[in-house]
């Protein structure tokens, strides 16, 4: 048994994690289903590990970092399937551990709002632009897409997000890349939060010496980088065969599409976070300015689309005013955000 196994083992009959608070159901149900999640994460490194004996050799570093009394993992039987977290991450991996989800339902809320629209989703290809542990991935596969292809630049949340496809039976149909989409290839740096692991954020020559959360005390981590337009093209995947892209960088967006000047020309629907302060301190949001700009596609705030029930466009002054009036709300506690919904030219 893997040292990993051992510790989810202990950790499910341990007196903090035995309460079973994110399953709410009996002892016996809640036994069962600890039996039944377990045998699927021992399935899911047995298959893992023997893929290649470099991501082996890896991933075994990486499950024997921790000899503490407390797991630094847990499994959670969610609506979507079965995922293992890391403890530490106490945003997407909490929130997956009290309520079994984290906003991956956006993604349906998005179609079936562009159907309402009269834009209609081809659903061959997901693309998932900094992919974390694969919460959204494993809904979009689990809900009619065919096929998705998984870019996430941390190798520790990269491996799991290859764990929780192969738990959640849909390994076979992802193409997976460690690796940041940037504007470049090449090596890189991570620089990553202590507690929120979708945080972590890719750093430009321009990423600028604000530290409203911190950051100077972050850990830094080599990566590579590359352009997303390389990476479809690597994998073979054909631009009309792309449904939905979904992105979410943590400022990188501008680099992002610097580098995916073809996934912005195709004719797929992208949801991109709109995060002015990540924007700012990447020193990326003349370059996503510039890039929509250049692409055509029409901007629209999908957050308030999706509340006023009708799309919501913006110009570049409404976007540039929005950028700042979000800056400027940025503190500790609060990151003012909102998603954009980037169509195709008319």
């Amino acid at each position: 048994m893997s040292r990993l196994s051992k510790l989810v083992r202990k950790a499910m009959n341990s007196s903090k994690v035995s309460q079973l608070d994110t399953l709410n159901m009996s002892v016996n149900t809640a036994l069962q289903n600890q039996m039944e999640m377990t045998s699927k994460l021992d399935l899911a490194l047995s298959l893992l590990r023997n893929r290649d004996e470099q991501d082996r050799d890896g991933f075994e570093q990486y499950t024997t970092k921790s000899n503490t009394s407390n797991a630094p993992y847990s499994i959670t039987k969610t609506v979507h399937g079965c995922m293992i977290t890391n403890n530490q991450d106490m945003i997407i991996g909490e929130s997956i551990r009290l309520t079994g989800s984290f906003e991956e339902s956006h993604i349906d809320e998005t179609i079936k709002f562009l159907h309402e629209n009269n834009i209609n989703i081809n659903k061959s290809i997901f693309i998932d632009i900094g992919a974390n542990i694969g919460t959204h991935t494993i809904f979009a596969l689990k809900n009619g897409f065919q096929r998705a292809l998984c870019i996430e630049p941390d190798p520790d949340n990269f491996k799991l997000l290859r764990i929780n496809q192969i738990m959640n039976d849909i390994d076979s149909r992802c193409i997976n890349i460690c690796a940041a989409a940037s504007e470049t290839a090449g090596s890189g740096r991570l620089e990553t939060s202590p507690d929120n692991f979708g945080d972590n954020r890719v750093m430009s020559h321009q990423t600028s010496q604000e530290n409203i959360h911190a950051e100077q005390n972050w850990l830094i981590k080599d990566i590579v980088k590359e352009k997303v337009d390389n990476i479809i093209n690597n994998t073979n995947i054909e631009i009309d065969n792309i449904g939905l892209v979904w992105v979410d960088t943590q400022g990188h967006e501008g680099y992002v599409f610097g580098g995916g000047r073809a996934l912005l020309a195709s004719p797929a629907p992208i949801v991109c976070e709109f995060w002015p302060y990540g924007l700012n301190r990447s020193g990326g949001y003349e370059l996503l300015r510039s890039e929509l700009n250049a692409s055509g596609r029409r901007v629209y705030d999908l957050r308030a689309s999706l509340k006023q029930k009708s799309l919501v466009m913006l110009d570049q002054d409404q976007m540039d005013n929005m950028f700042h009036h979000f800056l400027a709300q940025e503190t500790p506690e609060a990151s003012p955000h909102t998603d954009l919904l980037l169509l195709p030219p008319a």
